[in-house]
């Protein structure tokens, strides 16, 4: 197995960044805590109990989209704002166009971040037939400009 190109790098930080999420929600559990919001910066929280968080502009932060009441369910967003085009669509090899941000809701943080990232490469009409074969899970896309936003949901946030 190789590269097809230098300079590559694949980084599990999303992936990664949920699960230490999911762990501390664990050790939480453990501990009898039953309410709790658990993040690691600003693309993952778990909602330990019930809790309302902010969507905010995935390029700017100074606008809020919406909020999304949580419970026990974990929230992930992927963008463009702090490293740009960064995320690769597997079918073109090149980066995933057309979104400026994606957010997944599900039963873990590891799978949120997962999700969010394949949200962004995937098409509407995927995203929207994922979430309808997988109840747990919930999705927003932003796509457009700034100033002329199209705010999509899917999943219990339709």
């Amino acid at each position: 197995m190789g590269l097809l190109a230098d300079g590559v790098i694949v980084d599990l930080g999303a992936i990664g960044k949920g699960y230490a999420v999911d762990q501390m929600t664990a050790l939480l559990r453990d501990w009898s805590i039953e309410e709790a919001l658990v993040h690691s910066g600003e693309s993952s929280a778990f909602a330990l109990g019930s809790w309302s968080v902010a969507i905010r502009d995935p390029e700017g932060q100074e606008e809020i989209l919406g909020c999304v009441q949580l419970r026990d369910r974990s929230l992930s967003g992927s963008g463009l704002l702090l490293h740009g085009r960064h995320i690769i669509d597997p079918r073109t090899g090149r980066p995933a166009e057309g979104k400026r941000g994606a957010w997944a809701a599900a039963p873990s943080a590891a799978a949120s971040d997962a999700l969010s990232t394949a949200f962004m490469v995937m098409s509407s009409g995927e995203v929207r037939e994922y979430c309808r074969r997988h109840d747990d899970v919930s999705a927003m896309i932003v796509s457009g400009s700034p100033g002329r936003y199209e705010l999509l949901r899917f999943g219990e946030w339709e």
